[in-house]
């Protein structure tokens, strides 16, 4: 159409067409064009000529707040009879032919020329959206400034609920990327097929398997880097489609692959200690008066508030095994220290980690290296 448009230097409606039947008789070959051939050639030209001039004015009268512009009908179904042809063995239809919404949002980005995200829940089924279509109205203001009201389709969102159900969301994704022309099918699918075998490769022990969520993650971060790469424009200029090409680069950075990578395992009851957070001044003894004056001591003012020296049976004592004798049995700060960890038995932590029963530090040099059995200050 906008070749016709622009095939004749005359404009529509004038009385000289001149121009325009020299210009239609050499498309057609011939000197002689019929009279019953030209009034539908007016027509076709003076659509074709409108429809260039108003395909200009809504590039640059875009904003923001623009609604998407929608794939014309005719177009739509040739392009998805077109896609069936070419891809033997794929249905698409059921579940598996993408809406409109979602065509019209690729066909956004080739009209933008620029790579946009298309989040895996906005890619609904054609049959999802004929079934849950709702009007949404809202007010704003055109160009002029003058607000008027406008409607847009609200839609539900795409079942993402099963690893299964979010395979077929971005194989519709493929689908309509592959109708407009922005990546082809088979090369999406191969992206999408690397992402979900992530999901069942063997990992170590010590590594959690690579989760639905670092796939979505990755997927977030590959289409923002598509558009970084993509800043030229998506459409193809020599057979090669830039799109595909930033999508190969994506796959290779750093962040990506960070991103897919499986995590190791920590356990929620390990944490580290810093061993200066419990060393203070050395205990010293007041007389059999608790466990020291209150205020140098390594428990602060009334730790022992039985005042009964340091293994009381009064409220507040402290007390310690026997085989942990000369020991201490919580930190400065009121900690507790397990005492299983320094009797050599607990195993629910690391060195400096703590367990539900308390810091794993040595009970008499709150080492973090050694517990009180290995403690040369014991002594």
């Amino acid at each position: 159409m906008a070749l016709l448009a622009f095939s004749c230097g005359a404009t529509p409606g004038t009385v000289d067409d001149v121009i325009f039947v020299q210009t239609m008789e050499k498309i057609f070959s011939t000197t002689d064009l019929a009279i019953d051939l030209i009034a539908p050639l007016r027509r076709l030209y003076f659509e074709a000529a409108t429809m260039a001039v108003s395909e200009v004015r809504n590039r640059y009268d875009r904003t923001e707040d623009t609604l998407p512009k929608k794939l014309p009908l005719p177009e739509r179904e040739t392009r998805r009879r077109d896609q069936q042809v070419r891809l033997v063995g794929v249905s698409i239809e059921g579940t598996l032919e993408p809406a409109h919404s979602l065509v019209d949002a690729m066909h956004q980005i080739r009209e933008e020329d620029q790579v946009k995200y298309i989040d895996p829940a906005t890619c609904i089924s054609r049959e999802q959206e004929v079934k849950g279509l709702k009007k949404e109205a809202f007010v704003q203001a055109d160009s002029t400034g003058h607000l008027r009201q406008v409607s847009r389709d609200k839609l539900p969102p795409a079942d993402l609920s099963t690893e299964f159900r979010l395979r077929t969301a971005l194989q519709r994704r493929s689908l309509a990327g592959d109708q407009l022309g922005l990546m082809d099918y088979l090369f999406s699918e191969k992206y999408h097929t690397y992402l979900f075998n992530l999901l069942t490769q063997s990992v170590p022990d010590s590594h959690h398997m690579v989760t639905v969520q670092q796939l979505l993650s990755a997927d977030k971060h590959i289409w923002a880097k598509m558009a970084e790469l993509c800043r030229e424009g998506v459409t193809a200029s020599s057979g090669d489609k830039p799109m595909e090409e930033a999508l190969s680069k994506a796959l290779a950075d750093p962040i990506t692959v960070s991103i897919l990578a499986p995590l190791p395992k920590g356990t929620s009851k390990e944490r580290s200690f810093d061993r200066s957070d419990f060393r203070q001044a050395p205990y010293k003894p007041n007389g059999g008066k608790g466990r020291g004056d209150g205020k140098n001591n390594r428990f602060g003012k009334g730790s022992s508030k039985s005042g009964k020296g340091r293994n009381g049976k009064g409220k507040g004592s402290d007390f310690v095994p026997p085989e942990l004798k000369g020991g201490f049995s919580k930190t400065s700060k009121g900690q507790r220290i397990c005492f299983g960890y320094n009797l050599g038995n607990c195993t629910y932590a690391r060195a400096g980690g703590i367990c539900n029963k308390g810091q794993h530090v040595c009970a008499k040099c709150f080492s973090t290296e050694h517990h009180f059995q290995s403690c040369p200050d014991k002594s």
